[in-house]
This record gives C-alpha cells, structure tokens and sequence, in this order.
C-alpha cells in the first residue's frame, strides 16, 4: 500500500505511513478501488484481497487466480491485451525508512536517482522491462512485452546482479545499500492501460501480487 503523501511502500494491514504517519486508505491491489475494513476480495475487479502471505507453503503448487482487467483498459491500433507466461521481480532498499528518517530529503532523492539508474541498467541487460517505480521500489516483468524463452533465468539472474550492482551505490550515510528482492513466475495479462491523459504498458495477475508479498 504507497502512501499518498510520500509514496512510502506500507504493509497491507497498515493504518498509518510509517514514515510520515499518514493516515491509509486500504486500497485492492489490483485495480486500487478503495476497500472496507472486513472486505474480503474486491467489490470492483473481485480480485481477492491478501493481507499478509500465506504462512506455510502447501504440498502442491497454487492454483493462480483468474486475472480481471481493469476497466480502463484500452486496446491502442495493433496492440492487444494479452494472458503470457512471465517473470515479475520487485526490489526495494532495505532500511529505506530509517535512512529517510535520519536523512536530508534532498540527499534521498539524490541517492533514488542513482540506484533508479542502477536498477534500470541491470534490468535492461538481462531483457527486462522496468514498468513502475514508487518510493524505492522498482518494479519490472521479464518475458512482456517481449519473450524470450527463459525469462524465470533472466529475472533471476538479473536479481543477483541488482545486488552487486546495489552494493556499488552508496546511502546518505555512505554506506552501501542492500535490497530486497521478489520474483515470481507465471500466467499475466499484459495490455496498455490509459489513465491521467497517459498509456502505460502494465501487466495484472495473481503472479504479480505474488512477487510483491515475496519482496515484503
């Protein structure tokens, strides 16, 4: 859940910004329609709403949710929206909030600069595509918009080179940064999405939720 203050990355279950004290609105990850205290999945996509992961892994493999798109989905001249199998990697910085609380924000921003540019670099390399960033976090799929064949080793090994490549930029304090770092493998939907007067290449599913809650 980002803070719409700061754009800090919360935990689901989170009332409060912990780091500007903010007041949250629990939103479905998803589509990002506003959810009640006791909703259970999504009154606008049906998505199902996950506080926390699971806390044990079952014997057999998951079954992946059925993918709703969003409304406001639209299908550009000869482009489509489109299910594939895919790689999504999330990563953020270990620490980020205690290091923005004991920090000049203008050295922050300085510092996001150059670990954005890292992490697009790494990603880029490896055949990925970085799709959003917020706060610290970096968001990218591997095998959309293009596949490549072995985009679950693309990812993967892209994922041990944003932490050396990570440990070359250093914090505020002059320290280098760490990360954490989630990858999931498996069915998406892939489509440009318009909002604010912008398209934007996006992709949906329960994979992409899956590598959120392995990065938290």
């Amino acid at each position: 859940m980002l803070c719409p203050n700061c754009s800090h990355p919360n935990s689901q279950a989170a009332r409060f910004c912990e780091a500007c004290g903010t007041a949250l609105r629990r939103q479905c990850r998803q589509c990002g329609h506003a959810l009640s205290a006791e909703a259970k999945f999504c009154s606008e996509c049906g998505c199902a709403v996950n506080v926390a992961p699971s806390p044990a892994a079952p014997s057999s493999p998951p079954v992946a949710a059925s993918v709703a798109l969003p409304r406001d989905i639209v299908v550009p001249a000869g482009a489509s929206a489109d299910r594939r199998q895919a790689a999504v990697l999330f990563a953020d910085i270990s620490g980020y909030t205690a290091l923005c609380a004991h920090s000049d924000p203008e050295q922050v921003r300085e510092m996001l600069g150059r670990f954005f540019d890292a992490m697009d670099r790494v990603v880029e390399s490896y055949g990925g595509r970085v799709l959003d960033r917020a706060g610290d976090a970096v968001m990218a799929v591997f095998g959309a918009p293009i596949a490549h064949g072995n985009d679950a080793q693309r990812a993967l090994r892209a994922a041990f080179a944003m932490h050396v490549a990570a440990a070359g930029v250093v914090d505020c304090s002059g320290a280098p940064l760490r990360l954490h770092i989630g990858v999931a493998r498996g069915e998406v939907v892939a489509a440009v999405i318009s909002g604010g007067g912008k398209d934007k290449y996006s992709v949906t599913g329960e994979t992409v939720n899956l590598a959120a809650r392995l990065d938290a």
